[in-house]
């Protein structure tokens, strides 16, 4: 999927998940806040980070496409950013819980195209079309800015 469109997912997701977290954990929410911008700019470095090029065309490396290391390594830095914002249990373990769903909504998505994605050193994919297909980018965008409002209006009535 196009970098653009892996952000508004995530943010999506990211907001609802902290809604729900938030519900769960009191006074978590003002940590997650930057917890969750953190969760939704990981994608452009995730994809800066394990692109290459070989002959020609751009293809994923498993350096960040797979699960085996994308999710250790993303769960640690959200827990790193949601202790910078409060260094509280709730704040550290909220950030890395954050960052993980972030992350693994990066492979569900790039697992919907011919690309696919690493889950346990097997490559994966689920190809619906191409990363730069207009329907399945905007398909993810509105699913996201439905997780997003839905997130908001959980927030706004807790």
């Amino acid at each position: 999927m196009r970098t653009e469109t892996h952000v508004v997912f995530s943010l999506g997701i990211a907001v609802l998940a902290a809604s729900l977290m938030s519900s769960w954990l009191p006074g978590t929410l003002t940590c997650m806040a930057p917890t969750i911008l953190g969760a939704a700019a990981i994608h452009p470095i995730i994809d800066a980070l394990s692109h290459e090029v070989r002959g020609g065309y751009t293809s994923r490396s498993r350096l960040l496409h797979s699960l085996e290391t994308l999710a250790p390594i993303s769960a640690a830095a959200g827990a790193v950013v949601g202790g910078l914002a409060s260094p509280t249990m709730a704040c550290v373990g909220g950030g890395a819980a954050l960052f993980l769903i972030s992350a693994l909504s990066h492979l569900l998505l790039d697992y919907l195209n011919p690309g696919g994605v690493w889950i346990l050193g097997r490559k994966l994919a689920l190809p619906l079309g191409r990363w730069d297909d207009p329907f399945l980018n905007g398909a993810a965008s509105l699913a996201g800015v439905a997780a997003l409002f839905v997130g908001l209006l959980e927030m706004l009535g807790s």
